[in-house]
């Protein structure tokens, strides 16, 4: 998986957000891309330890609020590093991102729910690796992003409910 994102940034130009990236040459490979206009790392490994600048801390809830007028052309993310946040962050990375979004998982949970709902704004491509999946998703459809919302959040209501009943 490692050497399979290694590849991807090596070949990305533009701007990019990268979230829960644990791996020091994945970081050291953006570093050497050139046609990286833009990265903003959220959640990754820090290239130099003593770093002594300003850190800011950016909320996944208020990344779309962030990025709004400057979006950026890829997301890559790892599921494992969002946390709670994963269900409503479907809708912020296919409202931010322009070209492709990529996420992957470490760990052997369950995302059928997020794989449903990249499906309602594009394809999902499965990229099967031997230590595990990374999932592409790439001409997003933007079109119909509320109504897909309203939907998802009426379904998600119905669901609760059917839980708490059995």
């Amino acid at each position: 998986m490692i050497n399979y994102l290694d590849k991807l940034f090596k070949k990305i130009e533009g701007k990019i957000i990268a979230i829960g990236l644990n791996d020091k040459k994945l970081v050291d490979t953006i570093n050497e891309n050139d046609k990286i206009i833009e990265c903003n790392l959220l959640d990754c490994l820090s290239i130099n330890e003593d770093e002594t600048g300003k850190l800011k801390k950016i909320r996944l809830g208020k990344l779309r609020k962030k990025f709004k007028k400057n979006k950026p052309d890829y997301i890559v993310y790892n599921i494992d590093k969002i946390g709670d946040y994963k269900e409503k962050f479907v809708y912020d990375t296919v409202y931010l991102s322009t070209k492709e979004i990529y996420f992957y998982s470490e760990s052997n949970i369950d995302i059928d729910n997020i794989i449903r709902r990249y499906k309602r704004f594009s394809l999902v491509e499965v990229i099967n690796l031997k230590d595990g999946k990374i999932y592409k998703i790439s001409n997003i459809k933007r079109k119909h992003e509320l109504f897909y919302k309203i939907k998802d959040n009426i379904l998600d209501m119905i669901d609760i409910f059917s839980n708490a009943i059995s």
